[in-house]
């Protein structure tokens, strides 16, 4: 299939869950459980400026993953002075790379789109993603779910 030799298999932008606040309490807001996934299409991705960490993981281990990697491309983010931007602000961007065998080992990249000519900060490095030519999802909810929209794709 097309999909596997695709270098950047998934682009997720996922709701920061638990790391936003309520505006009436300012208590946490539970993660959202429910969650959809679109059908597939392929399109063409705009480009960025994009601040992150990677780690090598399994599928079970994404949401335990997710959080420790936004919290560190935060944490980079702060110590530079650094403000994301993209669309939407704030939206944590999570790159899957070679994703598509479940069990398998994969790197996952989570952070955040920033303004060009960024410097990487603390363990976060920062990289141009120029456009491209992918297979694409729309999810919608909450960390523990990516699996099923990367299932959709192969």
């Amino acid at each position: 299939m097309v999909l596997r030799g695709i270098a950047v298999l998934v682009v997720a932008l996922l709701p920061m869950g638990a790391l936003m606040l309520s505006a009436d309490e300012g208590a946490p807001v539970r993660p959202q459980t429910d969650y959809a996934v679109g059908e597939m299409r392929l399109q063409t991705l705009t480009g960025f400026e994009y601040l992150y960490p990677s780690k090598e993981i399994t599928h079970d281990q994404i949401p335990q993953a997710i959080g420790e990697l936004v919290g560190k491309a935060m944490g980079a983010m702060k110590e530079a002075g650094i403000t994301p931007s993209g669309l939407p602000t704030a939206s944590v961007v999570s790159i899957y790379r070679n994703a598509m065998t479940v069990g398998e080992p994969f790197t996952l990249e989570a952070g955040f789109i920033v303004p060009p000519g960024r410097k990487p900060a603390g363990e976060a490095k920062v990289k141009t993603i120029p456009p491209w030519r992918c297979a694409t999802v729309v999810y919608s909810g909450g960390i523990p779910h990516p699996i099923e929209a990367i299932t959709k794709l192969g």
